[in-house]
């Protein structure tokens, strides 16, 4: 090696302490043979010995075209992305579908009662089996024909005038909704209640058939938003209702202000129950085919009942438990199981509410002490928690406050001697 030459640094001690930091920029996808070459071209060849010929590895090719490396490179990419995107959507919480007549109500919606007279799915042949237990429904097979006698008899009982098999049930869809949004109204003012009820396809001839005679001189009518509503009485009739029809449903209420929300709500005008985010996800676990829901939503409720009941007993927090306990949503629903009526219902508590955890979910035996020809059977869970919890709530407030207070009453109810 002549003075000249630069100095050699190549160190093949391995010491991380004496080999200098050296970043490699290396392809992303290298070749099957490329870490051969690389020990083959840093080892210190012998002098003495000829350089062997290197001969690239059987099956080896040449080096992949970077085009192709970042090809493969946004393949994956896109592949990594989907999936996540696909695990995050798959995560959220499922939405249910609303029924017909539950897109009619409103937001502000307090209570909706939904009945499903054409029975879908399995509940025809299920109801049948429940109701075969029962005087007249033995025989299954003619349980369609019971059920329009059932029906055509109560239309009767009413005041006769109105027939179920000739009037009602050549247009009626089979859905039954009914849906208020103030429950507990000021005095002189109509309660807040609509009943809708499904038009089955192509018979709103028939509909307008049977309704049009009735609406006679003393009905007024006025459009919105190109829908006609009629305001009347009916004959024999002492109350005032409002109603509209369409293709898809009749809606009739009490006031006409109540009919001009719920069509708002269907046409996607102000938003309506169906766009509620907790109705929507509490009702994509229930089954698809049952005979009714139920919803209701306690929270103005509870505020009107805490502004009026403050002045019950004179000192505030003394009805604050029975106020928590109505501020509560629940969805339910009914389904037949053949030998039974199952209820089902999720409830939702107030997020700042005191109220104790919710009964959880769990079995017992106790339906084994009933007896066999038990026409109902229902089971409270955690009663005795439940009325320790109220009565410490009602009393404590009156202990804070040192108001007099008579308990006799209260120790009569619960047997105290």
């Amino acid at each position: 090696m002549s003075d000249k030459e630069p100095s050699s640094f190549n160190d093949l001690s391995g010491s991380p302490d004496e080999t200098p930091t050296r970043v490699e920029f290396k392809p992303l996808f290298s070749r099957a043979g490329a870490a051969r070459d690389d020990a083959v071209a840093h080892e210190t060849p012998d002098a003495s010995a000829p350089s062997p010929a290197v001969t690239p590895p059987a099956g080896s090719s040449p080096a992949m075209n970077p085009r192709w490396r970042w090809a493969v490179v946004g393949v994956v990419t896109v592949l990594i992305v989907g999936l996540l995107g696909a695990a995050f959507i798959l995560s959220q919480p499922k939405a249910g579908t609303p029924s017909t007549v539950a897109r009619y109500a409103p937001s502000d919606t307090t209570v909706l009662v939904e009945l499903r007279q054409d029975l879908p799915g399995d509940q025809r042949n299920l109801l049948a089996q429940f109701m075969s237990h029962f005087p007249g429904f033995a025989d299954q097979a003619a349980f369609d024909t019971k059920i329009d006698e059932t029906l055509e008899s109560l239309f009767a009982r009413s005041d006769g005038a109105v027939s179920w098999r000739d009037d009602i049930k050549p247009w009626f869809g089979g859905e039954l909704g009914i849906f208020s949004s103030n429950i507990s109204p000021s005095a002189g003012t109509p309660p807040s209640m609509t009943i809708a009820l499904t038009v089955k396809a192509g018979q709103k001839p028939a509909l307008e058939s049977w309704l049009t005679p009735l609406l006679g001189s003393g009905w007024q009518q006025i459009s919105y938003e190109g829908q006609a509503l009629w305001s009347g009485q009916f004959p024999g009739s002492s109350e005032r209702v409002s109603l509209t029809w369409s293709d898809e449903a009749l809606l009739m209420s009490m006031r006409i202000e109540d009919l001009e929300e719920a069509l708002d709500a269907r046409a996607d005008r102000s938003p309506g129950l169906a766009d509620d985010q907790y109705f929507l996800q509490q009702l994509a676990p229930l089954h698809a085919d049952r005979l009714g829901t139920f919803y209701f939503d306690g929270r103005a409720l509870a505020q009107q009942m805490r502004d009026q009941m403050d002045r019950t007993l004179g000192v505030p927090g003394t009805n604050d438990a029975m106020v928590d306990a109505v501020a509560v949503r629940v969805l339910g629903e009914i389904r037949a199981e053949g030998d039974h009526m199952a209820v089902t219902t999720r409830t939702e508590q107030a997020a700042n509410s005191n109220m104790p955890p919710l009964p959880a979910n769990r079995s017992t035996n106790l339906a084994e002490l009933a007896p066999r020809d038990a026409l109902v059977y229902a089971e409270v869970r955690d009663v005795g928690q439940t009325i320790a919890f109220y009565v410490e709530q009602t009393l404590l407030p009156l202990a804070s406050a040192g108001a007099p207070f008579d308990l006799s009453g209260i120790e009569a109810m619960l047997g105290v001697p």
